[in-house]
């Protein structure tokens, strides 16, 4: 039973990598991050860990994003 769950697990992410993300789902992302990021600066008291948080955050949404729009 392990092993096909495994395998199936693999398969799974295995295709979620391929998937591609239009232009519109792309930007819609973005301006999300914008917002929550925005929301963030707003009401949070702001030091070091929330500006370590929101570069963190930053790189993880718009890596993909470049990655994407340079193929």
């Amino acid at each position: 039973m392990v092993p096909v769950l495994l395998s199936l697990q693999i398969k799974i992410i295995s295709t979620m990598a391929k998937r591609t993300f239009s232009q519109t789902q792309l930007g819609f992302i973005a301006i999300l991050w914008v917002i929550l990021a925005g929301y963030v600066l707003m009401n949070a008291e702001i030091n070091g860990i929330t500006i370590i948080s929101l570069i963190m955050s930053a790189i993880i949404v718009f890596v993909p994003i470049y990655k994407n729009l340079r193929k």
